[in-house]
């Protein structure tokens, strides 16, 4: 393997080591498997913690997490917020979102909801954007540093 090579993939800012992105591109299809799981139970509640709308934290949380998994694995290029691959793995859990609330309405006791795919779509821009800036920091791109003394 060639020096090059090999520092592309090991040290230079923009590039994440293959297994790095292989694991995160793994969870999040086993989390997305999951949400689709957890999605197909009959007459699901969420329980009553005595907050209004818990049921929107859920959907926000649980979309918020693939989005951050997904935004991982596929969209993390260079630029992840601009590259094609981020933007395509937006709409990609955007569809995931609003296919899995259309599901719901074929379970027993499970009805879709337009506020719960909003709730969705929360989680996913902030999920997203939470990976993807981790990433550019990570990579030292576009953030400033601290400096050591």
């Amino acid at each position: 393997m060639e020096w090059a090579h090999a520092v592309s993939y090991f040290g230079v800012p923009g590039r994440m080591k293959p297994t790095n992105t292989r694991v995160f591109r793994w969870l999040a299809v086993a989390y997305a498997l999951l949400v689709v799981t957890v999605s197909s139970w009959p007459r699901l509640r969420v329980p009553d913690l005595g907050i209004h709308g818990v049921d929107k934290l859920a959907h926000f949380g649980q979309y918020l997490i693939l989005a951050f998994l997904v935004g991982r694995g596929w969209g993390s290029e260079a630029r992840p917020r601009r590259g094609l691959a981020g933007w395509v793995s937006v709409a990609v859990v955007v569809v995931f979102a609003a296919l899995d609330e259309y599901h719901q309405g074929w379970i027993p006791g499970r009805d879709p909801d337009i506020i719960d795919w909003l709730a969705d779509l929360l989680g996913i821009v902030i999920g997203f954007w939470i990976g993807s800036s981790w990433f550019r920091q990570r990579a030292g791109l576009g953030l400033p540093r601290r400096e050591t003394e």
